[in-house]
């Protein structure tokens, strides 16, 4: 009986000469240094908001002319919300971009189809919000243009 690999990725019908190889590499290794410096850059504002919100706050209570409530009301409560959820938001997008770089290179080395595919759908679903964020600022930089 004729066995059939399933896990290399010749078996998906598609050829891969070493040039696409190399390639798939060293977009993984730059992803993966992307996507790590986006963690700790994220990991530094998420330590600015932290330990510099209430110098955050008072600077823009000065800008504003507030007061010392600013942070009381809700146009500062869902400002500082939308700070933190813009922070994880980021963070979690990369996280995408991470894994596809850690399972684009794994599935070149040990030539399994179901990682590499695994890959891809994180890769997919990076681009797939990333595309909807630049299309929401696009549209609202359009709306801010005509204010």
């Amino acid at each position: 009986m004729e066995q059939t690999q399933q896990d290399h990725l010749s078996g998906m019908d598609i050829q891969i000469d070493q040039e696409a190889r190399q390639s798939l590499h060293d977009a993984s290794k730059w992803t993966k240094f992307i996507s790590i410096i986006v963690f700790v850059l994220g990991g530094l504002m998420l330590f600015a908001l932290i330990f510099g919100g209430t110098q955050l706050i008072t600077t823009i209570n000065r800008m504003t002319g507030r007061g010392m409530n600013f942070l009381y009301d809700i146009p500062g409560s869902v400002f500082v919300a939308l700070l933190v959820f813009a922070v994880i938001l980021l963070v979690a997008l990369y996280y995408f971009l991470f894994n596809f770089a850690v399972k684009t290179k794994q599935a070149l080395i040990s030539e399994d189809a179901t990682v590499f595919n695994a890959g891809l759908k994180s890769l997919k679903t990076f681009l797939i919000i990333s595309t909807v964020l630049s299309i929401l600022s696009v549209i609202s930089n359009i709306v801010n243009l005509f204010k």
